[in-house]
């Protein structure tokens, strides 16, 4: 047997990963160990330019993941043992070698050469790129800790996962590193950034065999499989126009434009704009009744959204101001009771109520008038679904809601039926043949990232094209959460994905 150290299987389509101990003697007669180890990268200067103006890095309002997929999938797989992640201090050349077999394909990266530039080989500083030390210094290879942006003392900069069976994905989240290297506190080469993956010390150098854990590289045939990072961020805006309930707080929204283009409202000669939190009056009118609140420039992920406002608020359903003042007072509260709703004058003022930017009308409903103790028989449907999307093009997908279970009464002349409105509903993507999600639904998550918004013409979402993989069909399915019940919708639609 002999050491292969200048061995390359960068076009390979697998990512192997195996500590062999004393399966080979090399030299004298002593146990040998044979390890390999894996490097990814990925552009991460794609991931910043595509969250402009969406999240910022620093809000901690976004995950970021790394996924690496198995395809071993059998009883072979090592089991009981854990892979670390290290963020590399230095690039590396990807390499043409393929061969998993023999590894008689010589190119860099390999064990000894991270890269080959202009006739010059870039030696790793320790055999398997294996060099470990804080962060920024010069004599590294992978960063162990280092203090970043908001931190006072060192924080460990590797990851880690433990495998139980061995057949699992791997699925780390790297959000710090992520966000540390879009914020120039983490290195990145040409605008990537890289990782080192490979077992834990300890189970590299300990007398077990572990052979052979293999995920899928990006030179397999299905795009599914090759390794990613997810970004999840909650982009929802949850307009409550159309269910807005006493005694619960909801949010109203302005949205504002100028040539059909997002626009900041202008409040003066100088054609000054109303920016900011606490920026602007609404105030709501019925009778002699008046109900006023601060509304601000809509604020999400750590960004001042462009031509939208919000107001929120809650309004008792016990109030007792006087709405008309006869013979007979009727309160805000008699009205409720008397009728189960009260439509509302809704205005939009600049802060001295100089400028009146909106007029429309609010109806706010009484909490009794919901409750329903039947289940309701939801249906879904999309509205505007094309056969096929550009990748990373823009698109809005429109859904309709109704319940089955209401008749619908028939009219003589068309008319426009509104969606059932729900606050809390979900999407999720699957592979329309393999039936693999894509993107799950975000339920729990802290970042929710999957919730469906709201606006005056029903629920909506920005469908993900940059991260569905092109040349396969996808389809939707939508979670509704109502009363307490969780109710999967398969939507029935079929798109592709387009260079």
């Amino acid at each position: 047997g002999y050491r292969v150290t200048d061995a390359n299987t960068g076009l390979a389509s697998t990512i192997d990963l195996f500590k062999l101990y004393d399966e080979t003697k090399i030299g004298n007669s002593d146990p040998k160990i044979e390890i390999s180890r894996a490097l990814v990268s990925f552009n991460v200067n794609d991931i910043s330019s595509s969250l402009k103006d969406k999240v910022s890095f620093d809000s901690g309002n976004f995950k970021c993941t790394l996924n690496l997929f198995d395809v071993q999938g059998t009883s072979v797989a090592p089991s009981d043992f854990t892979l670390e992640v290290y963020p590399l201090s230095r690039s590396f050349d990807e390499g043409r070698g393929q061969d998993l077999s023999t590894f008689n394909d010589l190119d860099s990266a390999n064990f000894i050469t991270a890269s080959y530039r202009y006739g010059n080989s870039y030696l790793w500083n320790t055999s398997g790129s294996r060099a470990v030390g804080l962060l920024n210094s010069t004599d590294i290879d992978i960063i162990g800790s280092g203090t970043l942006a908001g931190t006072s003392s060192q924080v460990n900069l590797y990851k880690s996962q433990y495998f139980k069976n061995g057949t699992e994905d791997l699925s780390i989240d790297i959000t710090n590193l992520v966000s540390a290297s879009m914020c120039g506190l983490l290195p990145t080469f040409t605008g990537s950034l890289g990782f080192c993956i490979g077992f834990k010390t300890s189970e590299e150098t300990d007398t077990s065999t572990r052979f052979v854990k293999r995920f899928a590289s990006r030179h397999t045939r299905n795009p599914n499989l090759r390794p990613n990072i997810t970004i999840e961020y909650d982009d929802s805006i949850v307009d409550y126009h159309k269910m807005f309930e006493f005694n619960s707080t909801g949010s109203i929204f302005l949205r504002t434009y100028e040539h059909n283009r997002p626009a900041n409202v202008v409040y003066d000669a100088s054609l000054r704009t109303i920016t900011g939190s606490n920026s602007m009056l609404v105030r709501l009118t019925t009778g002699s009744f008046a109900f006023q609140v601060t509304a601000s420039q809509h604020q999400k992920n750590g960004y001042f959204h462009t031509g939208i406002y919000s107001a929120s608020f809650a309004m008792s359903s016990k109030d007792s101001s006087a709405v008309y003042v006869t013979s007979t007072t009727a309160s805000l509260a008699d009205l409720i009771y008397a009728s189960g709703s009260v439509t509302f004058g809704e205005q939009w003022y600049d802060l001295y109520k100089n400028t009146r930017f909106y007029s429309g009308s609010l109806t706010i409903n009484s909490p009794q008038n919901l409750v329903n103790l039947s289940q309701r028989d939801f249906r879904v449907s999309v509205k505007n679904v094309r056969s096929s999307y550009r990748r990373g093009s823009s698109a809005k997908i429109r859904l309709f809601l109704r319940d089955k279970n209401l008749a619908q009464e028939k009219f003589r002349k068309p008319i426009k039926l509104s969606s059932i409105t729900i606050p809390e509903m979900y999407y999720r993507i699957k592979d329309a043949d393999s039936n693999k999600v894509l993107i799950p639904f975000r339920k729990s998550d802290s970042t929710r990232s999957t919730q469906i918004s709201f606006d005056d013409d029903g629920p909506f979402f920005n469908l993900p094209t940059a991260a569905l993989p092109i040349g396969r069909a996808y389809t939707i399915e939508v979670m509704i959460v109502d009363r307490g019940v969780e109710t999967i919708l398969d939507t029935e639609t079929r798109f592709r994905m387009d260079v």
